[in-house]
């Protein structure tokens, strides 16, 4: 006896496998289609109709590209499709309506919740996109990019830095650890004395018109309680 609603059965199992799958596991597109693929042939093998689900077609007909090397792979009815991304990370539409959400934005939160020291961490999301702030930097993440900046004005910071602001300090990346890397880097730079100091130093030289070929730049007597009064700093600069 044939259950006319057994390929729905099978859909709703897919997307909720779907649904369970780790981002950061999502490696490549290719990888990704294949992987997905491979899941409705596993479900297939249980059908008790004649509906054979498919997400790519055999001729490759419902594959369409998109901008920035996005696959949209398109499924029956109006506002259902499968959009893969160059990094493996997908999103599945049905209806016009996002329901399945696999792409940079999860990576970023797996990334975020990883960080040892997260309780230092401000964290906020929503259906756009993803903003924490790490030490007084802002990370802003959505599905295509992440950016990583400065910005005083925002934060409300009482003493300003001059030798950096949003605009000096925004970088902008396409990959988590690096974007990770700079933000542990940049938090250095406005939180640690000793970075502090060295970049004030550069910010007061291209200030002054000071140019130089070699340059020496040490600390002497530092300790974690060292203010900028009793820091001592060597610095040769020679042509």
């Amino acid at each position: 006896m044939v259950h006319n609603n057994c390929w729905t059965d099978r859909m709703a199992q897919f997307l909720e496998y779907a649904g369970n799958i780790e981002a950061k596991s999502l490696t490549s597109q290719e990888a990704t289609i294949k992987h997905l693929e491979g899941v409705f042939k596993i479900l297939d093998k249980t059908r008790t109709d004649d509906r054979i689900l498919k997400l790519v077609a055999e001729d490759m007909g419902n594959v369409f590209p998109e901008a920035k090397g996005i696959l949209r792979i398109q499924q029956r009815g109006v506002g259902n499709a499968t959009y893969v991304h160059p990094d493996g990370g997908f999103q599945i539409f049905q209806n016009g309506k996002l329901i399945i959400n696999k792409i940079m934005i999860e990576k970023i939160k797996n990334a975020i919740f990883n960080i040892p020291d997260f309780e230092y961490i401000n964290f906020s999301q929503n259906s756009k996109g993803i903003r924490f702030i790490y030490y007084d930097v802002i990370i802003l993440g959505n599905k295509d990019s992440i950016s990583v900046f400065y910005d005083s004005e925002e934060m409300g910071v009482f003493n300003k830095l001059q030798f950096i602001n949003k605009k000096i300090s925004l970088e902008t990346f396409n990959e988590i650890s690096d974007a990770l890397n700079y933000m542990n880097y940049l938090s250095k730079v406005v939180n640690d004395i000793r970075y502090e100091t060295y970049h004030y130093f550069f910010y007061k030289m291209k200030k002054a018109k000071i140019s130089s070929i070699n340059i020496s730049f040490g600390f002497g007597g530092y300790s974690p309680n060292s203010s900028k009064e009793n820091l001592v700093i060597r610095c040769d600069v020679s042509d």
